[in-house]
């Protein structure tokens, strides 16, 4: 069976904010990779930010996770803690004394997202 992935939004990809809804960060690069499986409806996948601080002080990533199961995260190749609440993935990284410090956040993740993602059969 083959599927098309007709619409892929939101799935950890909403804009970065801190603390006071700043951004604090600027998105230099965004990969995503997914891997849909058809008969159960989820997918697992893996994504990085490479970003740019712009304001000293923040020290927290939030993004959106919707039903996303998180499994790790890790920050310039270190695992590394979080938090989650029910609809958001909090980094603590360390990125708070400098402007323009360089950070690679990767995140695995995997579950049934609620919406963005649409399992379709391959129309004739």
């Amino acid at each position: 069976m083959r599927f098309q992935i007709l619409a892929l939004l939101g799935v950890l990809s909403a804009p970065l904010v801190g603390f006071g809804g700043d951004r604090p960060y600027h998105v230099n690069h965004y990969a995503a990779h997914i891997e849909p499986d058809l008969a159960a409806r989820t997918i697992r996948g893996r994504v990085r930010i490479d970003l740019i601080a712009e304001t000293a002080g923040n020290e927290t990533l939030e993004l959106d996770r919707g039903a996303l199961n998180i499994v790790s995260v890790s920050v310039n190749g270190r695992m590394w803690p979080f938090r989650l609440n029910p609809e958001h993935l909090l980094i603590h990284a360390p990125i708070g004394a400098r402007v323009g410090r360089h950070l690679a956040v990767t995140v695995v993740y995997s579950g049934a997202p609620r919406f963005g993602l649409q399992f379709a059969p391959e129309s004739s």
